[in-house]
Formats: structure tokens, C-alpha cells, sequence
């Protein structure tokens, strides 16, 4: 699937979500709330994805995949327990403070070049 035909399926999507959602905010009932209130929120950050496509997948390329599964799983443990925020930011901070030192010191622990060939 090309990157252009997968951005224009999200576009797609989140515009269905929004008029569904949009369409059900009009009908009685909890349970309908419930729903139009969600595919609002579902097609507003599909059309944000929409909106940052390209740049995501400039992200996608420069950034290890292991990477972007740990942000998305934090965000999702935010999501269901945001009380957990304030752990997750302390802990990503102090991750990122050392995975930013040990590679400033891996500047002065490189072996040497080997010298060239003659």
C-alpha cells in the first residue's frame, strides 16, 4: 500500500467517524452520547494524522521502531490510568538524560581508526 492511498484511507475514515458521530450526537440517549462522543474524538486525531502525515513518516524513518513503541504504549497507559502521568514523565525523563549521557560518552571511548593501508 503506497504512503499516498494510506493517507487518503485515514482521511477517509475520519471524516466517516465524524459525521457518524456528529449524526448520533442528535439522537436520545446515554449510550448514544457515549458513541457520538467517541467518534468525535476518533476522527479528530485521525484527521490530525491525516493533516501530519508526511511528517510522521519522515519520524517513522528516522526513529527506531522499538522507540516508537514504547511512546505509544505510555501514551496509552496515560490514557487508561492518567494518574500514571507523572511516573511515566519522570521516568522518561531520567531515560532519556541517560540514554543522552552514555552517548555523549561513547564520543571518547571510540577505539582509534585503523590506520590506512599502504
Amino acid at each position: 500500500m503506497t504512503p499516498t492511498l494510506q493517507r487518503r484511507l485515514i482521511g477517509l475514515f475520519a471524516v466517516i467517524a465524524l459525521i457518524i458521530g456528529c449524526s448520533l450526537m442528535f439522537q436520545p440517549g446515554s449510550s448514544q452520547q457515549f458513541w457520538s462522543g467517541s467518534l468525535i474524538r476518533v476522527g479528530c486525531l485521525l484527521a490530525v494524522i491525516w493533516l501530519a502525515f508526511s511528517q510522521l513518516m519522515d519520524l517513522k524513518a528516522r526513529l527506531p521502531a522499538i522507540l516508537i513503541a514504547i511512546v505509544l504504549v505510555c501514551i496509552l497507559i496515560v490514557a487508561a490510568r492518567p494518574n500514571f502521568g507523572r511516573v511515566l514523565i519522570t521516568l522518561t525523563i531520567a531515560a532519556v538524560a541517560i540514554s543522552s549521557g552514555i552517548r555523549w560518552l561513547s564520543k571518547f571511548s571510540k577505539p582509534p581508526g585503523t590506520p590506512p593501508r599502504v
